[in-house]
């Protein structure tokens, strides 16, 4: 298990390291650019001012990093989360949210860092019935890992069409009386529901699958 982790280390490693060389270095970089102006700069191939992005972020990332108590695959968090941003900075839309993004995709990179433990963990022969009992740790980060896929998904429910957010609400109440009831609140004929219920969960899907939660829709 510590060799495949380690060969997994050194891959994301040696990704950004390329991503690193492939930016071209200039001369200079005015260090009292903002976040949007470093990062225009960086992604048109400025070595410096992907440096000093870098540099000017880490601490603050690695702070949060620590907060998940998962010891040095925080700082590999860390470097992801610039990884991420090398391959995904284009579709920032508005590069002044650049922290908040960067806050947020380290987010997803630690706690994809807990649910990996949590499928690695092996569970030892119990000795007594209170080995059955999971640690407080444990409950504590399956609980943040729950709570945070949940609110995953209510997010994306929320980023749906407003007709496609009720059709979801509808089917998911166990007092909804049916179908009919259903096509008379969203004003469509019954025939209608099945395959509009199936293209907003490829939508869902859609939504939740980069971010590992294809399965929750």
């Amino acid at each position: 298990m510590t060799s495949t982790i380690s060969v997994a280390h050194r891959g994301r490693n040696e990704r950004r390291d390329n991503c690193v060389r492939s930016v071209k270095r200039e001369r200079s970089v005015n260090h009292e650019a903002n976040d949007a102006e470093l990062l225009t700069a960086a992604l048109s191939g400025d070595a410096a001012a992907w440096e000093l992005m870098v540099a000017r972020h880490t601490p603050y990332l690695r702070s949060l990093a620590a907060g998940y108590r998962i010891g040095d695959e925080g700082r590999d968090a860390v470097q992801t989360t610039f990884l991420r941003l090398f391959e995904r900075g284009r579709s920032i839309r508005d590069p002044r949210a650049l922290k908040g993004w960067l806050r947020t995709t380290l987010h997803h990179e630690c706690l994809a860092v807990i649910r990996r433990r949590s499928r690695e963990t092996s569970i030892p022969e119990p000795q007594s019935w209170e080995d059955l009992l999971p640690p407080s740790e444990a409950v504590s980060e399956q609980r943040l890992v729950r709570e945070e896929e949940a609110g995953m998904v209510r997010d994306a429910v929320a980023s749906l069409p407003e007709r496609q957010q009720l059709l979801i609400t509808l089917l998911q109440d166990p007092d909804e009386p049916g179908y009919r009831d259903i096509g008379d609140r969203l004003g469509i004929p019954i025939g209608s529901i099945g395959p509009t219920r199936q293209r907003t969960l490829r939508r869902l899907r859609g939504i939740l699958a980069p971010q590992g939660l294809g399965q929750c829709a």
